[in-house]
């Protein structure tokens, strides 16, 4: 297989590093991502404040109450909806002053760096008044939930205000249970049901490449907006014993070609470096045609550590991986790399699942599981057969 990359387009430029001190009461306000559905009410007592009506310099500088600012959040959680993997996606609250005093705003503070706020730091908020937080979510490229934190410190309130926030990351066509839990050894078979979230209907061609097993027989071979498949994570073995990390469905559906479910085994782990941290770990290359090529972006993290990139080896025969470009975040230090995937002219069709190795310049690598569609187009003019579904966000 021939192997190659280009020169980077930028130098990998040092990470600033910045520590804000905010009062004695805030604390550590960064606390991760948080799979937890359950929502602040975000709302305090108007009675626990002590504030009088004053000047935005007077309630900064009142010493701080230990309570929650008197501030409604509508909605109560910050709902992005159903996002499609690898994409960013805006969604707000509103924040109203319900006291009888202005509150300044001193800092908002997203405890994911998936997520971004707008600008509200120094913002004062009048009594019976009102302004949105709006918050932009780059979502993983992993199909699953994602729950985020938001905290807000208010000028005299010890206490931050808490929003949580919530995201569905969904291909087009949706897989529920979202991952297959055989964590216990006795639960090695299951269901799986594909809907199509908009409304398309699509055809199940393979699951890891071979004949999916349909619990309703009449359904084979043909064009649904939801399919119900059997499972036996014994058909994912590899040659070494392990279990594939993804069991990946692969289908006809226009923008949906291969759709990821992750099995959750004891022998499905990666050997992965801990020094060499990345936002996804698998390729999703999608579905392409012999003789063509796709551009993606690969996100590692720690990137003035690991350096650049090096090389991208796709082992499988027909797959070309040239590297065009790196660069890095100096506030999340994450180092994006731009490349393209070169497909054969002479790669025959079907489902492929192979090992991807990454070389970073610091002598570590990782190898990580890549898979990809060599199928026709589909069909151009395809309809949904209803128009009541909500759209993915892009």
């Amino acid at each position: 297989m021939h192997m190659r990359s280009t020169p980077l387009t930028q130098h990998i430029v040092s990470k600033s590093i910045l520590a804000v001190i905010i009062g004695t009461g805030f604390g550590m306000l960064l606390s991760g991502c948080e799979n937890n559905d359950s929502a602040s009410e975000g709302v305090a007592d108007e009675s626990t404040s002590s504030n009088t009506a004053g000047s935005p310099s007077e309630v900064s500088n009142s010493a701080p109450v230990p309570t929650l600012p008197p501030i409604r959040i509508t909605p109560g959680v910050l709902n992005w909806g159903d996002v499609l993997p690898g994409a960013t996606s805006d969604g707000s609250v509103a924040l109203t002053n319900l006291g009888t005093a202005p509150l300044k705003i001193l800092t908002v503070q997203p405890g994911c760096k998936c997520t971004t706020t707008n600008g509200l730091d120094g913002v004062v908020i009048g009594p019976g008044e009102s302004r949105d937080l709006v918050a932009s979510l780059d979502a993983q490229s992993s199909p699953g939930t994602r729950n985020v934190q938001i905290k807000v410190l208010v000028a005299g309130y010890s206490k931050p205000l808490e929003i949580n926030g919530t995201a569905i990351i969904t291909h087009p066509v949706r897989v529920r249970p979202t991952y297959i839990n055989a964590v216990d050894e006795t639960k090695s078979t299951g269901t799986l049901m594909l809907s199509s979230g908009d409304q398309i209907p699509f055809e199940v061609l393979s699951v890891d490449g071979k004949p999916p097993r349909f619990l309703r027989k009449e359904m084979a071979q043909k064009r649904s907006t939801s399919h119900m498949l059997s499972y036996d994570i014994n058909d994912h073995l590899e040659p070494d014993g392990r279990y594939r990390r993804w069991v990946v469905v692969e289908t006809d559906h226009p923008t949906s070609p291969l759709v990821e479910v992750l099995l959750r085994h004891r022998n499905t782990s990666l050997d992965v470096n801990p020094g060499f941290k990345h936002s996804a770990y698998h390729f999703n290359l999608g579905r392409l045609q012999p003789g063509t090529s796709t551009e993606l972006t690969h996100v590692s993290r720690e990137g003035t550590s690991t350096g650049p990139i090096g090389m991208i080896i796709a082992e499988q025969d027909g797959v070309d991986i040239e590297i065009l470009s790196q660069e890095v975040d100096e506030e999340s230090d994450d180092l994006s790399t731009k490349f393209r995937v070169n497909i054969s002219p002479d790669m025959p069709e079907g489902f492929f699942y192979f090992p991807i190795r990454i070389y970073a310049a610091n002598n570590v690598d990782v190898t990580l599981p890549g898979f990809v569609s060599i199928r026709p187009e589909p069909q151009a003019d395809r309809s949904p057969e209803e128009q009541t579904a909500k759209p993915i966000q892009r």
